[in-house]
């Protein structure tokens, strides 16, 4: 009875509670000794992590300055096409161009709708709007679902007192992107949408208003920005990395200053650490892996993958089963891959400022007549000539057969 009237009493259960949260650090390090499989789990859990960046090139792996839109001829298409547009015009390097000729576009909306490409009206938009990547629009559905539920509230006796009411709206939304080179109509890149938000609104007092379909629809628009953005410029995936703030080699000073995002004192204090760790032999090996590790998560986080690399492979040379220093490394090898992947794509011409070739008349003293009618027919074939200036050309050439 004295115990548990002692405990029963309030302010006993607060210095109780206070002693548990003080002890909370030695809690965790005891159930990780306690539990060696899954050490890995607790040590995610007591230690900060830090965020690094990767940076990606666009999906298309092309350099797009300018972009057409050309939806499929249905509310729902050219409402996502409107948004579209509005959320890439801020974009710095990304410029949306006008819809140009009507008739064109419509018959650009038309083949959106059928999903082929007609590489004759992709021509056509390119010299009526210039170098520049077509994208298709269309809406395949675009369904609002209304469900209602409701549940009563009952007493001791079971006797109902309250009775709620839920109204569940889900949109189905399905949608159809393609990226089309204006100037050849050859197909870039493609995406498919599906997407099935979902809200809901409850109220004990009879029926509640129904959820904002609004709300619901710009959600699946912003998942179709967000692919278009990705198929077209440059994003940034953030991944987390575990840095350790234990006490020994100075981890504790070299997380504190990652946090603040002062990579490069962290850097400093992490590169101390570890070589105190190398040439502490008699050392634990825990620690001593850590320290390695923490200096290839900050070589990571300052943009240097490659730098890391050996870091996070010497670190599992001193404690193998890691699985922290495993995800670390693999993260850090893609890193380098996609870094490669971006290179290239800085290296690549704008698919959409690419000068319409012309035949030159200073070439044409060195070729036979066949040869200029092949290329002249090569170039009609692209779409860069006109109709008016295929026919002009070629009858210059005939004459001088």
């Amino acid at each position: 009875m004295f115990f548990f009237s002692i405990w029963a009493n309030p302010f006993f259960v607060s210095i109780a509670s206070d002693i548990l949260e003080s002890m909370r650090p030695f809690i965790v390090i005891l159930l990780a000794t306690a539990l060696p499989l899954s050490a890995q789990f607790w040590a995610r859990l007591a230690n900060p992590s830090i965020e690094v960046g990767i940076l990606h090139p666009p999906e298309l792996g092309l350099k797009v300055s300018r972009v057409a839109m050309a939806p499929s001829r249905n509310p729902a298409s050219m409402e996502l096409a409107d948004a579209l547009a509005a959320d890439l015009l801020p974009q710095r390097d990304l410029e949306v161009v006008s819809k140009g000729d009507v008739d064109l576009l419509d018959r650009a909306q038309a083949m959106a709708a059928r999903g082929a490409v007609e590489p004759d009206l992709v021509a056509q938009l390119g010299r009526a709007l210039g170098p520049v990547a077509l994208l298709t629009v269309h809406v395949n559905r675009a369904e609002f679902k209304h469900q209602e539920s409701s549940k009563d509230t009952k007493d001791k006796e079971g006797k109902s007192t309250a009775t709620t009411r839920t109204l569940t709206t889900t949109l189905n939304f399905e949608a159809d992107l393609q990226v089309v080179d204006g100037t050849t109509g050859k197909v870039l890149g493609a995406a498919q949408i599906r997407e099935m938000p979902s809200t809901s609104v409850s109220s004990d007092k009879g029926r509640p208003a129904p959820p904002d379909e609004h709300e619901l629809r710009r959600k699946a628009f912003d998942v179709a920005r967000d692919r278009v953005l990705k198929l077209l410029l440059p994003w940034m995936e953030t991944t987390k990395q575990i840095f350790f703030d234990d006490k020994a080699y100075r981890m504790d000073q070299a997380a504190t200053l990652a946090k603040a995002n002062d990579l490069q004192g962290a850097h400093k204090v992490a590169e101390s650490g570890a070589a105190e760790a190398e040439a502490d032999a008699a050392g634990e090996a825990k620690f001593r892996a850590r320290a390695v590790y923490n200096l290839g998560v900050v070589a990571f986080a300052h943009g240097n993958p490659g730098t890391a690399i050996p870091k996070f492979r010497r670190a599992l040379e001193i404690l193998p089963d890691a699985g922290i220093f495993k995800d670390a490394l693999k993260d850090a090898q893609r890193a380098v891959e996609v870094r490669a992947a971006y290179d290239r794509y800085q290296r690549s011409a704008d698919l959409t400022a690419r000068a319409v070739i012309r035949p030159q008349p200073s070439s044409d003293k060195t070729r036979t007549p066949e040869e200029r009618l092949e290329d002249l027919d090569r170039l009609w074939k692209k779409g860069l000539l006109s109709e008016d200036e295929y026919r002009t050309k070629r009858a210059e050439i005939l004459k001088q057969l």
